[in-house]
């Protein structure tokens, strides 16, 4: 309890205590699902259900969490397990090196989840991870691309119907709204983009997981997320 206790300070035992007791799938673990991991499990969170096929790699080191010499190489999903229990002893995890389409999703143990987030960049995966989510009726967020951005200030949560600018956001909203399915918050950016190489920076990409987790959290405790 002494790693938490300023976070207890802030929030109080209840809500802390609240929120130990939940668990959350995260689809894809580099840039932005890394961070969103590594700032929920220092929020108290420590059970996990975590999907990701690939290794780390040296590019990765500029904007993902688990990315650095010691894990090069490593399966993304031990990565981030062995890296998080040196934040919380109590991490509980389950790890799946599985790549997600419609049919390896149901391989997926998603029993007592109570949060998705889809960081994946493939939009079959992430269509099978909302339609999923959906059929469970577990709440989920799904980030966009923030490839080739740099501005802060463009980053939004929004339902997926009332996006802008975004390509893969654009393309993801014909596939919601060809499915009629409703409710669908994502995070995007409503830059431009800055060239056509497949660029990052890490302080967007961080922020950008930020406002996932802020939003996650803030709907686990029950306090208003307004979307526009």
């Amino acid at each position: 309890m002494e790693e938490f206790k300023r976070l207890i300070a802030l929030i109080g035992i209840d809500n802390y205590n609240k929120l130990a007791n939940k668990k959350i799938a995260i689809f894809g673990l580099g840039g932005i699902g890394s961070n969103v991991l590594s700032s929920l499990v220092r929020t108290g969170i420590d059970s996990f259900v975590l999907v990701d096929y690939d290794i780390v790699e040296p590019s990765n080191f500029n904007r993902q969490k688990i990315a650095n010499y010691s894990t090069l190489g490593l399966k993304k999903t031990d990565a981030a397990y062995h890296l998080m229990k040196k934040i919380n002893n109590n991490l509980s995890c389950k790890l799946y090196d599985l790549r997600i389409d419609k049919e390896t999703i149901d391989k997926v143990d998603l029993k007592d989840v109570c949060y998705i987030v889809d960081a994946v960049d493939d939009l079959e995966a992430k269509l099978a991870i909302l339609m999923t989510a959906k059929e469970l009726n577990i709440p989920i967020i799904s980030s966009m691309g923030v490839a080739n951005k740099v501005n802060i200030k463009d980053l939004k949560i929004s339902d997926v119907s009332k996006t802008d600018t975004c390509p893969l956001a654009r393309k993801y909203r014909k596939m919601v709204r060809d499915l009629k399915i409703k409710d669908v918050p994502v995070l995007y950016s409503k830059e431009e983009l800055v060239n056509k190489e497949m660029g990052t920076i890490d302080y967007l990409v961080t922020v950008a997981a930020l406002l996932i987790v802020e939003y996650v959290i803030k709907d686990l405790l029950g306090d208003s997320n307004e979307t526009t």
